[in-house]
């Protein structure tokens, strides 16, 4: 039998007919079936129970069988759900997060740090956090094509090599290019060779329980985000940025040894797939979700970056209080990373409960405004903590709802990271410029970001509607 090396689908539905001409109306693949509990309907062309599962178990079936259809029924012989191993690759994926998105979450307290030290407006020094993001998505199109190639560790290690050796070198830069090119590029450049892996890592041995184990392993951002908050506030008054970034260089380094020894990704043999897998676009609902996910992205990590001035300019808070604010804000975002995943996976499942999130996340920018004190900034960013985290969890795990060909998930996942890391690029220094043009005034860029996301939030709900119907979207249910 051929190995396979596909995640697991999310679910099969009704776009998904054309792959099964012979029982286009009889075959319904769910998310919550193990491969040999797949279910089937007798209305066209019946057919038995058993020889079915033979042609599963052997993954060849009769002659005249399509190769689509044959590699329909060996992703779904091969679901596994956890296991030891599988949660041994959550662990690591975690690690992955923590080392990566938490690294670039915490930039608020670099990008305070760099106004005074490098002397340039807001504007300028958010071009390092937004190329971070950047990188880390846009290089998702090779490194998805290289992993599904069966290249995960080879990349694992460009990407550490490029990480850590970033963080080292922004410990040596002095003027504001250096920073750019090791802080801002080198690291984004490694953060975007292995993200891609930590979400094809565990989707592939996760079915039923994937949106709650991309959840806890995505806890990595917020968990990060805290350690790479604290230890600038603590070390830079006593040992200096330098050192304080060699300590976070040597302990990346320590947690992406860990994840080479522990990852076992499943061997891939699709060394012949392009690049990219251009006619995914052509699919209304992955179409209408990569926009989506635009959209929502352009403004949804401006708070991150700002919230820090947003307290010191607009409420006077002093720079330990402003970190403090930072601090409360990625704590949080563990709760959104876990609980809506959580219910996802219980009921109202992941696209779903992205659609909410987005939308409760545009609602909460809009409020931003009428903060005034302290007290009611530490309130606000609670609350779009949890909703932001959340979004950020939940759209990785949507994506094999709006994926018909689940052996290409890993390039289709590229893709959208692709298109969604010029949103990250524009969005802070859009919400920057718009602060400056303010004067110091945070309303026109608090307007932008929570309007950018309420159209992504249309445009993905529209996704889930084009891929289940507008019953399908209204209906609550395990198989909706």
């Amino acid at each position: 039998m051929e190995q396979n090396t596909a995640p697991p689908a999310v679910e099969f539905g009704a776009h998904d007919a054309k792959h099964f001409p012979e029982r286009s109306s009889s075959l319904i693949c769910k998310q919550n079936k193990r491969a040999n509990k797949m279910c089937a309907a007798q209305e066209q062309q019946p057919y038995e129970p058993e020889d079915q599962s033979q042609r599963i178990s052997d993954g060849q079936g009769s002659a005249n069988q399509t190769d689509e259809e044959k590699s329909a029924y060996a992703v779904a012989a091969d679901l596994p759900d956890g296991g030891v191993v599988g949660w041994v690759q959550c662990v690591a994926a975690f690690l992955l997060v923590l080392d990566g998105f938490g690294f670039i979450t915490a930039f608020g307290v670099f990008q305070t740090y760099y106004v005074d030290r490098l002397q340039k407006p807001l504007q300028t020094i958010s071009w390092i956090g937004s190329m971070q993001i950047f990188l880390l998505f846009l290089l998702g199109t090779i490194s998805g094509r290289a992993i599904d190639a069966g290249y995960f560790r080879v990349t694992l290690i460009i990407g550490f090599v490029f990480q850590v050796g970033g963080i080292f070198g922004a410990s040596f830069s002095k003027t504001y290019w250096q920073v750019l090119l090791s802080q801002g590029i080198a690291t984004g450049i490694g953060n975007g060779m292995h993200f891609t892996a930590l979400v094809w890592l565990v989707s592939q041995y996760f079915s039923k329980r994937r949106g709650l184990a991309l959840g806890i392993s995505s806890c990595g951002a917020p968990i990060g985000a805290v350690i790479f908050t604290l230890m600038p506030k603590q070390m830079i008054p006593t040992a200096g940025i330098e050192w304080t970034l060699r300590a976070m260089g040597f302990l990346v380094l320590f947690n992406s040894i860990i994840v080479f020894i522990i990852a076992r990704p499943k061997p891939a043999s699709r060394a012949s797939a392009p690049l990219l897998d251009l006619p995914a676009f052509k699919e209304l609902p992955y179409l209408l979700f990569t926009v989506g996910m635009f959209f929502t992205l352009l403004g949804a990590y401006f708070a991150y970056y700002y919230v820090p001035q947003f307290g010191k300019k607009r409420l006077g808070l002093d720079d330990n209080e402003a970190l403090t604010i930072l601090l409360i804000m990625s704590a949080v975002g563990v709760t959104g990373r876990l609980i809506p995943p959580y219910i996802a996976d219980r009921s109202i499942k992941p696209l779903r409960t992205l659609v909410v999130s987005i939308f409760l996340s545009s609602i909460n920018l809009y409020a931003w405004p009428g903060v005034k004190s302290q007290p009611g900034l530490i309130v606000w960013v609670i609350a779009y903590a949890f909703t932001v985290n959340a979004v950020q969890t939940l759209f990785t795990a949507s994506m094999g709802e709006v994926t018909s060909d689940m052996s290409k998930l890993g390039v289709r996942i590229g893709m959208v990271f692709t298109v969604i890391s010029f949103a990250c690029l524009a969005g802070p220094p859009i919400g920057g410029a718009l602060v400056d043009m303010a004067g110091g005034n945070f309303l026109y860029a608090q307007m932008f970001a929570g309007s950018t996301m309420l159209v992504g939030g249309f445009l993905v709900a529209l996704a889930k509607v084009k891929q289940s119907g507008l019953d399908g979207f209204f209906r609550i249910s395990h198989e909706a």
